[in-house]
């Protein structure tokens, strides 16, 4: 499942900035400080954890017999922490441009604090944890108690996801990546028979309904567990910046980061698991 939270969230980039000598000059100040603001070197490395904690479910549910023994080894290569970087970076680079430098500086003020930093720290935590399959079914069933228990901080994280439109984007940013990794599973020949893009589109449009309730499912369970050792009033302050113009601003520049990462490494990983699968096959 593609996995964005918190501040790793966006959507499409917007109207583009003139061009000027100080223009010019702003976006690359600002990828580079986003990059350290947001602890991305640290989030590139989990993202990569991730990966290869997933392939390692998908070799055991569809290589039993082995496919050519190098499967793991290519999900790596595929998600280098260092390639990810140059394919975020990539879409960031044009979308800096296309936001109020205003807004960006003030979003990467908010992440400065000791709160933003805190916030940073949490949801990179988190994501550690629930790589681990008991931890993630702990998290699921702590959410499901206090949402039974009409524990307040429920209504704080569903706010949290609304005030930043969280889930379609995240459901938006998972059927991108399915569809990716269905055109490069077709161009590997994974299927018996060719499909065209319109049928690839069909089917991945057939399965929005379950990916939504899987990416529903995991953000509210995820962002319960981030978010547990914030204070009522400092998840207040971080929800009122997610809905700010601020906040928005910085949603759309990241998105672009991770529409190019997201986009290029699901392909990849759909060539090389057809790829694997003929390999089993012979």
């Amino acid at each position: 499942m593609t996995r964005f939270s918190g501040a790793w969230i966006g959507a499409a980039a917007g109207l583009a900035l003139c061009h000027s000598t100080l223009a010019e000059a702003q976006p690359r100040a600002d990828s580079q400080r986003l990059w350290q603001v947001l602890q991305l070197d640290a989030l590139m490395q989990v993202m990569a954890a991730e990966a290869l904690a997933e392939a390692e479910t998908m070799e055991q549910g569809s290589f039993p017999r082995g496919g050519d023994g190098l499967w793991l080894d290519v999900v790596a290569e595929i998600h280098d922490p260092a390639t990810l970087e140059s394919l975020f970076r990539e879409g960031v680079s044009g979308a800096v441009e296309a936001v109020d430098p205003q807004d960006l500086g003030r979003a990467l003020d908010f992440y400065a604090t000791a709160l933003g930093q805190r916030v940073i720290g949490l949801e990179l935590s988190a994501r550690e944890v629930v790589l681990d399959p008991a931890a993630e079914e702990d998290a699921e069933s702590d959410f499901a108690f206090a949402q039974a228990s009409d524990d307040p901080r429920v209504d704080q994280i569903l706010r949290f996801i609304e005030s930043g439109d969280l889930l379609d984007l995240n459901v938006a940013g998972a059927m991108n990546a399915a569809l990716a990794f269905s055109f490069g599973y077709e161009e590997a020949g994974g299927y018996q028979m060719p499909m065209s893009e319109q049928q690839l589109l069909a089917d991945v449009w057939g399965q929005e309904a379950q990916i939504r309730e899987d990416v529903e499912s995991w953000m509210l369970s995820y962002l319960f567990l981030a978010y547990s050792p914030l204070s009522d009033a400092d998840l207040e302050a971080y929800i009122r910046f997610q809905a700010s113009d601020a906040g928005h601003a910085l949603s759309r520049v990241l998105s672009a980061g991770f529409d190019r990462l997201f986009t290029e490494t699901s392909h990849n990983m759909g060539f090389a698991f057809a790829t694997q699968m003929r390999g089993r096959e012979l």
